[in-house]
């Protein structure tokens, strides 16, 4: 049999398909799906073969992406080298900047310590009991700002209003007429919530972003999941992704913010890089209820991290309690 695919494990499990990269076929030996092989679709960056139907040199082909099993034990393997190595920098930092005292992970917080902001449909978002009552009073004052501004830019004559909304187009924002809610997209979660979403995101992004990178890593450097590639991931995932435990959204003192303004849902988003990040980010900061925000983040004493412009962060006088979880609960990879 031809061997010039990509060599991977095919077992019994759910197989999975990855949309974003997908290898090159060279020629070879014809067998059953060698790139010569007439039954055989196509893959992006294929180099010319013999032609035949669906061949990797028919012009009619389709693309198919590689096949990622994710119940194979190689691929879970490296998933839970992945997660060790990002909860060990969160607890002891990384090397060189190892920290004496380790800071473990904040466990779930027990359900008498937690207020509601809000609901929006059946989802509940809820806070630390002093968090959640600046976050209402918040809420409650940006939108009648927002509603008073509306209404005052409504008294302003036509020309007025077309100039406005000129200077606004010109520097990428919208008027305030166009801003249409402001809201939470999340807000206090478990530490067993927050796992599975690292998970959820480690399956459905993070390893997909990354599958090209990892497959040119040689062997001598440990290969596709040796220790270069998790690494690798550490260093993608962690500014993007808190390790479970060291959000302050298991702390019960962080949201998410979304607002929908000019027809664009502005929420939490990181994009599939950091250049989508920065643009994303810089989106936001033009919003009207960003800069609301930044002109009233000292009255109710919050303030966003460096690298979301949507999360932002309470400052309360209760401070979290640091309890390490269960062992159980770290090394779980339970999904959403």
């Amino acid at each position: 049999m031809g061997e010039s695919r990509c060599p991977g494990s095919l077992g019994i499990g759910r197989l999975s398909l990855n949309p974003d990269f997908t290898p090159a076929r060279t020629p070879g030996t014809l067998g059953r799906l060698d790139a010569a092989d007439p039954d055989a679709m196509a893959f992006a960056g294929d180099t010319p073969g013999s032609l035949g139907m669906r061949d990797h040199a028919e012009p009619s082909a389709h693309f198919v992406p590689p096949l990622i099993n994710e119940f194979s034990e190689d691929y879970q393997d490296f998933e839970q080298s992945v997660l060790a190595l990002h909860l060990d920098y969160a607890t002891h930092g990384r090397p060189g900047r190892r920290r004496k005292d380790p800071r473990p992970p904040a466990p779930s917080m027990p359900d008498s310590e937690l207020e509601l902001v809000e609901k929006d449909g059946k989802k509940e978002f809820k806070l630390r009991k002093e968090a959640a009552q600046k976050c209402r009073t918040l809420l409650s004052a940006a939108r009648a700002d927002l509603k008073a501004e509306q209404a005052e830019f409504q008294k302003k004559n036509k020309k007025e209003q077309e100039a406005l909304e000129k200077e606004a187009s010109k520097n990428g924002e919208v008027v305030v007429t166009k801003v249409h809610s402001i809201g939470l997209t999340s807000a206090y979660r478990s530490f067993e919530y927050d796992s599975a979403l690292w998970h959820k995101y480690y399956h459905n992004k993070y390893y997909r972003l990354n599958h090209a990178k990892l497959a040119q890593i040689p062997a001598c450097q440990g290969g596709m999941h040796g220790w270069k590639a998790v690494a690798l991931m550490v260093d993608f995932i962690a500014p993007v992704k808190a390790a479970p435990g060291y959000s302050n959204h298991t702390n019960g003192i962080a949201v998410d913010f979304s607002t929908l303004e000019g027809g664009v849902s502005l929420t939490a988003d990181t994009g599939k890089s950091k250049k989508q990040l920065a643009k994303h980010n810089q989106r936001w900061e033009k919003s009207w209820f960003y800069k609301w925000l930044q002109s009233h983040k000292s009255k109710y004493g919050i303030e966003r991290i460096d690298t979301e412009a949507w999360h932002w962060e309470f400052h309360i006088s209760s401070p979290a309690k640091a309890v390490p979880p269960a062992a159980k609960g770290a090394s779980s990879t339970s999904r959403t």
